[in-house]
């Protein structure tokens, strides 16, 4: 398709990434483990969803698993997950043709969203464009990174929950293509600012999904 990179490299299917969140800028005795799946991709609505458990919470027994929705700036992408899980456009490839830096909605503002923005070192190039027009002229597909907005929808377990956690907010995520790392940072006006997660990408096998056709075996 023209105007869309051939590979989206791991961003696909079935990919699994590993990591930890911070919470409190790093001062807590333990990182938050984090598992993140992705379960989808459309190269045509620039749309991305998945799921996400986190483990390691100390008043929390077991894992907490939620899912997933997200918008791409670099390339565009539709993600398609179980029949439990209805598929909806929160979650977003920033790609400038669907989805743009500024989010418009969840409680962020333009400066809310530029501030994050600036916490990946990869953003830094775009900035002054995306400060004065939005980086709407920007060919994101020439990046060596994907941006990404990701919004949590619903929690998947339905056990009852007692550790205050909220999915009210959404994560800016940033994905080298190349090695990839995942770095993302979470925005809730009502919860600690700069909740950074740091994920890596595993070498696993994609459990059955194939790239560019929604076959899940």
């Amino acid at each position: 398709m023209p105007g869309v990179r051939a590979s989206l490299g791991f961003l696909r299917p079935g990919q699994l990434f590993e990591g930890n969140q911070e919470v409190d800028g790093g001062q807590q005795e333990v990182p938050y483990k984090v598992d993140v799946r992705v379960l989808g991709v459309s190269f045509e609505e620039g749309t991305v969803c998945g799921s996400l458990e986190l483990s390691g919470i100390p008043s929390m027994t077991i894992p907490i698993n939620t899912f997933w929705e997200g918008e791409v700036r670099g390339d565009t992408l539709y993600l398609i997950l179980f029949a439990m899980i209805r598929i909806s456009p929160f979650s977003k490839i920033i790609d400038n043709r669907n989805n743009f830096f500024f989010t418009k909605q969840w409680g962020a503002n333009d400066c809310i969203d530029l501030g994050h923005w600036s916490l990946f070192s990869q953003f830094q190039p775009l900035r002054s464009d995306v400060k004065a027009t939005g980086g709407k002229g920007l060919n994101l597909d020439e990046l060596d990174c994907i941006f990404m907005r990701w919004k949590e929808v619903q929690f998947i377990d339905k056990r009852p929950l007692h550790a205050g956690l909220t999915i009210a907010g959404f994560y800016y995520m940033c994905l080298d293509r190349t090695s990839g790392q995942l770095e993302g940072f979470y925005f809730d006006p009502v919860s600690v600012p700069f909740q950074r997660m740091l994920l890596q990408a595993s070498m696993e096998d994609c459990f059955g999904f194939q790239s560019g056709a929604y076959d899940l075996r």
